[in-house]
């Protein structure tokens, strides 16, 4: 081959081969200094492809910044370089330190044709010594602290051994403070192993229940009622796992046979290793609390019943004499203006049948709001159809109702009545505070209970934060939906958030003897 015989295809393509194959970065330039080759590697750290940079000013791919003072770096076209420490303006304007080498190429008549650049990474290379350093200082810092740890240690080792003595100490005043506690407890208190067998039995346990220490201690627990022993066993083993009860109401039995009612606090035991060995309880007899609440329960109803009742006859007095009244005093206005002469006069008789007509209808919808007829003559269904009608009437928010299961019985009249009186405050509720553009009701009757759903589409409400406000103004009438709606065994829950509109679930259970009692 001549001295200078041109690269066969073959040689160039060898040479492509190894310059896409090395490790370092390679990028060429013609003699415009426009970008003609970049090898994979300086497709990776300058962030463009061969493709996108092809043909573009080899400056504006590899641009390079003195890493101390910040100032871009002059291209050499003609003179070799070997730059160390400098920046590598990446694509993504991120920079990277690299060693550099930029070489002129020239034509067979020496003449510059191009220029190559070979280049690497030093980043890695700079974090292991900077790592290598710090590991340095690292070991240096240690092995002093190392030293001054040793000649500390003997001194240490003779505090742990007094503040061993005095945390002995502690621990024995503790065990004093809490066995004089468990002894003066109100409460009833009783420890048991992981069989259940009792290990501790205060002075009150045995004053709750009978049994003295020497009966109950290292046996298991008497007072659990044979129909609650699978509740006792369950409850055991959550506490071998970990787990507390806070204030479970259940029934305990005392030494004579008779219960009591009680509330139930449990926690964990645990053994040295940290493992659950037995459990704690703490009981407190609500016998006379339950009882209590009972009598007010029954008071309640006493008076809500009393207040229906006296709704009804006021409503039946405003229908029934008001309403006759009011009737014959427009039949006597209309009579005085068939014959009045007077215009004025006959304007001014209109105007008072007008009135009396307009507190007819008044005293109408008031005594449907003390006590609607409809109620009581035919059943829920009606008076709440009847009701949200003109309540979307006055409103002028169109309510959706559905009723399932409600016209094949009748419902107990206590149930009817609580649900016609929640369903009525929460449409109160939606015109005051909801701004809602639409209203749902649902009411469906199941096996064992009724549900009641009153939806709105308003701007909701913050139910956490309305509930435990310390002004009670805003969560009266929920409380006392509440309390209507328990009266009858049922329960209320409340869905809102802000801007998510508001859902009312209503749940009474119903028995089969109450309903016999109520409707026959």
């Amino acid at each position: 081959m001549a001295e200078h015989e041109p690269p066969s295809s073959f040689d160039q393509a060898w040479s492509l081969i190894v310059l896409r194959s090395i490790a370092d970065a390679v990028i060429t330039s013609d003699a415009d200094d426009r970008i003609s080759f970049l090898n994979p590697a300086a497709e990776a750290l300058t962030g463009w492809s061969l493709e996108e940079a092809g043909g573009r000013p080899i400056t504006e791919v590899f641009r390079l910044i003195d890493e101390t003072t910040g100032r871009p770096i002059d291209w050499p076209r003609t003179e070799v370089r070997r730059v160390k420490s400098v920046l590598l303006i990446r694509r993504d304007g991120r920079t990277l330190p690299i060693d550099d080498s930029i070489s002129p190429i020239e034509d067979e008549a020496g003449r510059r044709s191009g220029t190559v650049v070979v280049f690497q990474s030093i980043d890695d290379r700079r974090r292991a010594e900077e790592e290598l350093y710090r590991t340095h200082v690292e070991l240096e810092r240690r092995v002093s602290e190392r030293t001054a740890e040793l000649a500390e240690a003997n001194a240490a080792l003779q505090g742990e051994v007094a503040e061993r003595t005095r945390a002995d100490e502690e621990l024995r005043r503790a065990n004093q403070a809490l066995r004089a506690l468990i002894h003066a407890s109100p409460l009833a208190i009783i420890a048991l192993d992981g069989q259940g067998r009792v290990t501790i039995w205060n002075p009150a346990a045995e004053r709750m229940f009978g049994w003295g220490n020497r009966d109950v201690l290292g046996h298991p627990l008497p007072i659990v009622p044979e129909d609650l022993r699978q509740e006792f066993s369950s409850g055991l083993a959550t506490s071998l796992q970990g787990g507390a009860h806070a204030g479970h109401e259940t029934l305990r039995l005392k030494k004579d046979g008779s219960t009591i009612e009680v509330s139930l606090w449990t926690a964990p035991l645990y053994d040295a290793r940290g493992e659950p060995c037995g459990r704690m309880g703490v009981i407190e007899d609500i016998t006379e609390r339950k009882r209590a609440e009972e009598a007010r329960t029954a008071l309640l109803r006493r008076i809500v019943t009393a207040q229906e009742e006296e709704r009804l006859r006021i409503a039946r007095e405003l229908h029934d004499q008001m309403g006759q009244h009011l009737a014959a005093l427009m039949l006597g206005l209309k009579a005085t203006i068939d014959h009045i002469q007077n215009p004025a006069a006959a304007k001014e008789a209109q105007r008072l049948h007008d009135l009396a007509n307009r507190i007819g209808q008044e005293v109408h919808r008031v005594s449907l709001e003390l006590r609607p007829t409809a109620l009581d003559d035919w059943g829920l269904q009606t008076a709440l159809t009847n009701y949200a009608a003109d309540w979307s009437a006055r409103a002028r928010i169109p309510v959706q109702s559905r009723f399932v299961g409600i016209d094949r019985r009748r419902l107990p009249s206590p149930v009817e009545t609580a649900l016609y009186r929640t369903v009525q405050e929460a449409l109160t509720n939606v015109l005051k505070h909801a701004r809602a553009a639409r209203v749902s009701l649902i009411v469906e009757r199941r096996a064992d209970q009724v549900l009641a759903i009153v939806e709105d589409n308003g701007r909701g409400f913050d139910v956490e934060a309305v509930m435990g406000a310390p002004d009670a103004g805003g969560r009266l009438g929920l409380l006392g939906m509440q309390e209507r709606v328990a009266l009858v065994g049922g329960t209320l829950e409340v869905e809102s958030r802000p801007g998510g509109g508001t859902s009312l679930f209503i749940h009474i259970p119903l028995r089969d003897e109450r309903e016999a009692a109520d409707h026959g």
